[in-house]
């Protein structure tokens, strides 16, 4: 079991180097946000073809935070790109709430948008609120199955 344990710690640590690799490569761009963004949560698609992650990257400088959350200094989005850092994109792209801890599912992303866990598509044009129709909220989901 120790032999399987290393292998998935090697695997953990080439995720986190590839990720963070990978967003050095989209902060050099002249598309990249002049702040320095707060990328986190990085998680594999079960097919090693994406990244999923949570970012704050999209909070405009004049940010000005929801009347019912006015202690919050920016915007939290699920963020998609490839290994390589190309693709990058804004899947739930919204300034009112936030959406936070991806994971991936055979529908989509399962991710949490102010404590209500949802599941978008990979592409954003479809969602799914599971604490709207459960009654389940939470923070942190995985997919399990």
């Amino acid at each position: 079991h120790q032999h399987v344990a290393a292998r998935a710690d090697q695997k953990l640590v080439y995720g986190l180097h590839v990720f963070h690799h990978a967003l050095q490569i989209h902060h050099a761009t002249p598309t990249a946000s002049a702040h320095s963004a707060a990328d986190t949560e990085p998680t594999w698609s079960p097919d090693g073809e994406w990244i999923a992650f949570d970012s704050n990257r999209a909070t405009p400088e004049d940010f000005v935070p929801p009347e019912y959350d006015r202690e919050r200094t920016s915007d939290s989005d699920i963020w998609v790109m490839r290994p390589d850092g190309s693709d990058l994109r804004n899947v739930t792209a919204s300034l009112e709430t936030l959406e936070q801890f991806p994971d991936w599912s055979r529908q989509g992303i399962v991710c949490t948008r102010e404590g209500a866990i949802v599941v978008v598509s990979s592409d954003g044009s479809t969602e799914l609120d599971v604490s709207e129709q459960t009654g389940i909220y939470g923070q942190f989901p995985a997919w399990v199955a």
